[in-house]
């Protein structure tokens, strides 16, 4: 998404922005380096306690780069978001209402779903206020409710309901032969028609729009037209095909609302899941609170039984937990000390202290919701196609109307026959299928997405994992357990339990999987507590540097040597990754650790094969650690890559972009760059806070097979958006012609009734096509 932050109202000397994801020193420095090389900051400080960016800037400086370069190394700005159900929202409104929306001032972005009569808009809170928002579209004509309102689904209920009525009572009037019942009917069945779409057109063209409302709005007022002279001349009258249009239309909508509703419902159960209380430890005391105002790095205590209101780490306790409702799996987990929990799992057995990383709409589980319920939202590349034949659609469509009724004079035609085909052609030209055809494919495929435990955070995403060519993969917690163990440790001078003691000092700090393992081992073989670090510092894909006791210390791969300008020692360690101690710029030991290869990793790779996509490994890892994990999982030595840094990784992956587009797995905080330039970042299970906010999918499942199940997915939801928009196309392009009249000679017709039921088919056919996806099922299982 583009966000357009450039109003000359924001232009300040002192900006101050909240920041997610931002959780220690390392981020700090991440993000003020890549915001300092922004032409016009002068000075970017962010604290990593409170999250807040202090911004310094010159004038003229474009607040989307800001957004843009925080996002890129992995993090996000908080911006509010507000969400309406619009009554007058029109097909064909789309395109210029989000123009006049985003002239709104404070208003960064807007979004309009068409076919769902959704607004979305996204904007500074300094700037702008929900209030401000629902007066600009009150300023347009249209009145916003929250997105949760039903009333624009009873009314089409109630409507159709009235419009059946006067059916019945055509009918009888057909059955009797009196024309006084068929014009009670067709009365009745306009004054629906009439506010359903004569109102709508007439407040859309007031504002300036031609939308799809005023084809049907023109065929019915004409057919009306015609059977009122009929009545005082003894004319043919048409009161039919009021009652048909409005029934077959409204009936044709009100069939797409059930259809698109059962997204929103399954939505709405999973909803339920996420509790609105939390127990929080403050100043020694538990306080209950509402979820909201629980802070990152709380302490959040849950007891059995009930829901867990926050994504975090456990800091105590064990348990057995119920992700069913979140992941998917049937099973409980058994979760301890150090493991990962969501919001929305219940804990079934047991007491848990848990340290909150993720709280409100934040969680993964929320974050969900929002793109699911906001997917019809999205405009992809194709939408943008039939946003634009839409936009001139309406307009050819009247001229076609214009034509028809001077080529049927022309030929000889009475006044009545060309308006009635002239009314033909604007019932059955409505692109009613065509608006649709996109956004109900989508919701669909997102709300089938969570069901089987993948997170979107995008839903544009699943447009571009359907052309991805290349996965590429991290090594360490991806197609590895991420639980390494230390095989091995050796002196380079002086006594290697000190320089285990000052490692294992350092490591404590960090949350990284090497790091604990270093810890782990020296508690182990030597007992005791390491001593606390005096500073610490963590720099991204090299390792940690702080003091210890007053020594300098150093812990990392051998790009950390690089850096420091050392040699490699030549003592010989077993297991893949060696991890240099070094202490007063003297490399005092050398650790070797390995990490066993997940059992699925092969098959996801052959799978992965198999469907034509290519693999890579891109890792921080020494070389020759990387190539004996590719030559395990088949993938070629030349797409095995070592000693990279996380600025590297997003190197390699800009570089592989150039042959196919790139989704990239990762679970670390040295993948946040890579999995925001990949065109798909996708985040595991246990990923870190950062890889999970620069991530467009997280796996909330510890299975690999969840990568196939998306791909298949994306394919799926592609193959279904081409079908409906080559019905919609190809009903339209068949079927105007027909009713113009071009295949009457051959004794080939239809009136507005056929027109109508024929339309609403075509708009049934669209959504009944993507609702399928909602009970899809991966036909792919990993080899």
């Amino acid at each position: 998404m583009t966000l357009r932050i450039t109003r000359e109202s924001m232009d300040k000397a002192r900006e101050q922005y909240r920041l997610v994801g931002v959780h220690c020193v390392s981020c700090k420095r991440v993000i003020e380096t890549e915001l300092s090389r922004i032409p016009g900051v002068e000075r970017a400080e962010v604290d990593p306690n409170t999250g807040t960016l202090t911004l310094a800037l010159a004038g003229g400086v474009d607040r989307r780069e800001i957004v843009e370069a925080v996002r890129r190394v992995g993090y996000d700005i908080v911006l509010e978001r507000l969400v309406l159900r619009v009554e007058g929202l029109k097909e064909g409104m789309g395109k210029p209402l989000e123009e006049k929306l985003k002239r709104i001032p404070g208003v960064v972005d807007a979004r309009v779903y068409e076919a769902g009569r959704i607004v979305r808009v996204e904007f500074d809170p300094l700037a702008a206020s929900s209030d401000d928002i629902v007066g600009g579209l009150a300023a347009m004509g249209l009145k916003a409710e929250p997105l949760e309102s039903e009333s624009k689904r009873d009314y089409t209920r109630h409507a159709l309901a009235a419009v059946a009525i006067s059916t019945l009572v055509y009918a009888a009037g057909l059955l009797t032969g009196s024309t006084p019942l068929a014009a009670v009917a067709g009365l009745v069945a306009y004054l629906v028609s009439f506010y359903g779409f004569v109102i709508p057109a007439l407040k859309a063209a007031l504002h300036g729009y031609l939308i799809m409302d005023t084809l049907l709005a023109l065929g019915t007022t004409v057919a009306l037209a015609i059977s009122v002279y009929g009545l005082f001349t003894g004319g043919p009258l048409y009161f039919d095909a009021i009652v048909f249009i409005t029934l077959f239309v409204l009936a044709g909508r009100y069939v797409e609302e059930r259809l698109r509703s059962r997204a929103e419902r399954i939505l709405a159960a999973s909803k339920e899941i996420l509790p609105e209380k939390a127990r929080v430890e403050r100043r020694g005391t538990l306080v209950e609170i509402s979820e909201s105002e629980v802070k990152p790095g709380e302490t959040v205590v849950v007891r059995t039984g009930e829901r867990i209101p926050v994504d975090g780490r456990i800091h105590s306790g064990t348990g057995e937990v119920d992700e069913s409702p979140v992941t998917g799996e049937s099973e409980p987990r058994h979760v301890a000390t150090g493991d990962l929990v969501l919001a929305g799992s219940t804990l079934v057995r047991g007491w848990l202290k848990v340290t909150a990383l993720r709280t409100g709409r934040y969680r993964l589980v929320a974050r969900a919701l929002e793109a699911a319920r906001e997917a019809g939202l999205y405009k992809p590349r194709l939408q943008e196609i039939a946003d634009r034949v839409v936009s001139v659609f309406v307009p050819v469509v009247l001229a076609v109307a214009a034509a028809t009724v001077a080529g049927h004079i022309v030929l000889g035609s009475t006044i009545t026959t060309a308006l009635l085909a002239a009314a033909t052609v604007l019932v059955v030209a409505c692109p009613c299928a065509l608006g649709i055809a996109i956004p109900t494919g989508v919701a669909a495929s997102v709300a089938r997405a969570y069901r089987m435990g993948l997170i979107l955070k995008r839903p544009d995403v699943l447009e571009q994992l359907a052309r991805v060519g290349i996965v590429a993969f991290d090594k360490t917690g991806t197609l590895t357990k991420g639980k390494p163990v230390v095989v091995d440790a050796k002196p380079v001078e002086g006594p290697l339990e000190e320089s285990l003691r000052l490692a294992a000092a350092l490591e404590s700090g960090s949350n990284h999987p090497l790091a604990r393992a270093i810890v782990d081992y020296y508690n182990t073989t030597y007992g005791g507590d390491p001593p606390r670090p005096e500073s610490l510092d963590e720099v991204p894909g090299l390792g940690l540097v702080g003091v210890v006791d007053g020594l300098n210390v150093a812990v990392g791969g051998a790009r950390l040597l690089e850096e420091l300008g050392l040699e490699e020692p030549r003592v010989g360690v077993e297991g893949y990754t060696r991890v240099y101690v070094v202490v007063d710029n003297v490399v005092r030991a050398v650790i070797g650790l390995e990490d066993e290869v997940r059992e699925d990793a092969a098959r996801l790779v052959k799978t992965l094969h198999g469907m034509g996509v290519k693999t890579c490994i891109l890792s921080g890892d020494a070389q020759p650690a990387v190539e004996r994990v590719a030559e395990r999982l088949g993938i070629p030595g030349d797409c095995a890559l070592g000693r990279l840094d996380p600025l590297g990784k997003a190197e390699r992956i800009s570089r592989l972009r150039r042959e196919a587009p790139v989704a990239y797995v990762g679970d670390g905080v040295n993948d946040g760059p890579a999995l925001a330039e990949a065109d798909v970042g996708i985040a595991v299970n246990e990923a870190l806070d950062v890889a999970r906010q620069a991530g467009d999918i997280v796996l909330a499942r510890n299975n690999m097979e969840l990568v196939v199940y998306a791909i298949e997915l994306a394919r799926r939801a592609a193959r279904t958006i081409r079908f409906n928009l080559f019905w919609a196309f190809a009903y339209n392009t068949v079927l105007i012609p027909v009713a113009a009249g071009v295949l009457s000679p051959l004794g080939v017709t239809i009136g507005p009734e056929v027109a109508a039921l024929v339309m609403s088919l075509s708009s049934i056919t669209v959504t009944s096509n993507s609702a399928r996806i909602l009970y899809w099922r991966p036909r792919r299982a990993m080899v």
